[in-house]
């Protein structure tokens, strides 16, 4: 775990909607949600698949909690993969667009 590895306390929980992925210290759910655990039928909608996931009907409030002396931000290591990502999609980009 990096922050352990590292002294650090960067935002460990993500919060996935649609798309879009947050990272916060905790979460507070206000309303009716479930914890999944499927170790051998990971959640492929998550990079590498998720095995434990807590589901939250939409019309639940989720609020994000940060501590206040911690880290903000992504992860380092979820930084390095969306600038790595984001890298080979320009690549591909160019390469698409030479071929017109």
């Amino acid at each position: 775990d990096y922050n352990r590895d590292h002294g650090t306390s960067y935002p460990a929980v993500a919060v996935k909607v649609g798309d879009k992925k947050d990272y916060c210290h905790a979460l507070k759910i206000k309303g009716p949600c479930q914890i999944v655990y499927q170790p051998h039928q990971p959640n492929n909608s998550q990079a590498g698949g998720a095995r434990l996931w807590i589901e939250v009907e939409p019309e639940n409030i989720v609020e994000r909690v940060y501590f206040s002396d911690g880290d903000y931000g992504p992860p380092p290591e979820v930084v390095q993969q969306r600038a790595k990502n984001k890298k080979k999609k320009s690549k591909n980009h160019k390469k698409k667009s030479k071929i017109k």
